[in-house]
C-alpha cells in the first residue's frame, strides 16, 4: 500500500455517550504485540465491521469491560492479510478501505464487587521529627505528635512512655496512626513501610524499628508496643530522655493503596 510507511492509516471516533471511542489500524504488523500476517488493533472495542464493496461485510463482535485500569479493548488477528488485499474480497479497494464500530452499552453486572490494589513506582521516603517534651508531667498514656504529610495522607506519631497494653510499665510503645481515620472510607487500605527512631541526643546511638505494615479505617494504628525497655530510655547515661524531652523521628514509605474497585471504574 502507498501509505505503509505511516503509522495509523486513519483514526475515527465514534462518540457514545459521555466515552470517546477511537479505532486506530496498522497496516500491516501489530507494533506493540508483533503479531505479522493480520490487520490488527481495531481498538477499543464492541463490535467491528470492515465493509465490503461486496455487500459480504465481515465483522466480530464480542463484550467487554471498560474502566480506568483498562481503557482499551481490540483484536490483534482481526482479518488476514491475504482476505483483506485479495480484490475479489473488495476490502480494499483503491488504496482505500472502510471500518466501523458498533457500540452497545450493557449494564454493569459487576459494580460495586472487589478491590483494586496499586502499587506505587519510584516510592519516595517522607521523615518528620517531632520533639516530645514534658513527658515526666504527662496527664494520660499517650501522647501524640502534630499532623504532618505523607504520600497524600496525614499522619501522627503516638509515644506511649509508659507502655501500652500488656507492655505497660516495662516497655515504652512506640507507634505511627492516621490523623483522622474517619476522612477513609471503610475499604480502602494502605500498605506503608514505616520506620520509627528515638534519637540519642549525646551520643547518636539512635534505637530504631522498621515494618510494613497495612492501615486502614479500622486498623488506624501500627508500630511496636516493645519498642525499648523503659529503663533503656530513662538511663542517665543514654541520650534518648535529655531535659524530659526525646526526639522521635517518622520515615514513611507508600508501598500501595487498596480501594473499592467501583471508585475507579
Amino acid at each position: 500500500m502507498t501509505v505503509a510507511r505511516e503509522r495509523h492509516l486513519r483514526k475515527g471516533r465514534v462518540e457514545v455517550k459521555d466515552p470517546t471511542i477511537r479505532a486506530l489500524a496498522p497496516p500491516s504488523q501489530n507494533i506493540i504485540r508483533d503479531i505479522a500476517g493480520h490487520i490488527v488493533e481495531v481498538r477499543p472495542f464492541f463490535h467491528f465491521i470492515s465493509a465490503s464493496t461486496t455487500g459480504r461485510h465481515y465483522s466480530v463482535g464480542k463484550e467487554r469491560r471498560f474502566h480506568q485500569m483498562k481503557k482499551e479493548w481490540g483484536i490483534d488477528q482481526f482479518i488476514p492479510l491475504r482476505d483483506f488485499n485479495l480484490v475479489s474480497k473488495g476490502y480494499l479497494v483503491d488504496d482505500t478501505c472502510s471500518f466501523g464500530a458498533e457500540v452497545f452499552v450493557c449494564k454493569d453486572r459487576n459494580r460495586r464487587k472487589g478491590e483494586s490494589l496499586v502499587m506505587m513506582k519510584d516510592v519516595i521516603p517522607y521523615k518528620h521529627l517531632y520533639e516530645f517534651d514534658n513527658l515526666s508531667h504527662l496527664n494520660s498514656e499517650c501522647c501524640d505528635s502534630k499532623p504532618f504529610n505523607a504520600g497524600n495522607f496525614k499522619w501522627k506519631i503516638k509515644l506511649y512512655p509508659n507502655g501500652k497494653g500488656a507492655e505497660l510499665g516495662n516497655y515504652l510503645s512506640l507507634y505511627l496512626a492516621f490523623a483522622d481515620p474517619s476522612t477513609l472510607s471503610p475499604t480502602s487500605k494502605i500498605y506503608a513501610q514505616i520506620a520509627l527512631r528515638i534519637l540519642d541526643q549525646k551520643q547518636a546511638k539512635h534505637h530504631f524499628g522498621k515494618a510494613n505494615y497495612w492501615f486502614s479505617a479500622s486498623s488506624p494504628e501500627n508500630g511496636a508496643p516493645r519498642f525499648m525497655p523503659i529503663n533503656s530510655f530513662t538511663n542517665q547515661n543514654s541520650g534518648y530522655l535529655v531535659k524530659e524531652s526525646c526526639l522521635v523521628e517518622a520515615e514513611v514509605m507508600i508501598l500501595g493503596v487498596v480501594d473499592d474497585f467501583s471508585k475507579i471504574v
